[in-house]
């Protein structure tokens, strides 16, 4: 509780020397990989209109459906020019990497060619998130382990327009 006045206070409190660690989910327990694309569509005069995720609008059926208690890879791919922020909705995660794309090459052949090396998540992304930056013409791997607590939804990947849900 914060309690306002016109006194000055002191503050015994202090920062530890070094925060927790946070334990890093394998690779190797990841029992599938999805693949979703971020994409903007234009206007008759080549204006952005809408971002899609995988194509889909946001009230569209629901299209990713992760087991509960299985760990997964998303890998989200921005086909965009723009940085994007992407929030899962239930679980959280780590994030993988970053990697640059030829985003051209996605686009005619659907093959994901890759224009560079993997980027470890910047410190400050390091630990437990559920929203990231999918920055343009990268590819950035998460993975997520869901909730095996029955009743509990997991799994919901939203973009400004559109949403992805178990």
């Amino acid at each position: 509780m914060f309690s306002v006045s016109a006194a000055p206070v002191s503050d015994p409190s202090s920062l530890p020397a070094q925060l927790r660690a946070v334990p890093r989910i394998s690779e190797g327990d990841a029992a599938r990989t999805r693949d979703l694309t971020l994409e903007e569509y234009e206007d008759k005069k080549g204006e952005p209109t809408i971002m899609l995720l995988s194509g889909r609008h946001f009230d569209d059926p629901v299209t990713e459906k992760p087991v509960m208690g299985t760990t997964e890879i998303w890998r989200i791919i921005n086909l965009t020019e723009d940085v994007h922020p992407i929030h899962l909705h239930f679980v959280q995660f780590q994030i993988l990497d970053h990697r640059p794309i030829d985003v051209a090459q996605y686009q005619s052949t659907g093959r994901l060619v890759f224009t560079g090396p993997a980027v470890p998540p910047d410190p400050q992304d390091a630990g437990w998130k559920d929203t990231f930056k999918a920055n343009p013409g990268e590819a950035t791997r998460i993975i997520t382990r869901t909730p095996t607590t029955p009743g509990c939804t997991s799994g919901t990947a939203t973009s400004s327009s559109t949403r992805t849900t178990r």
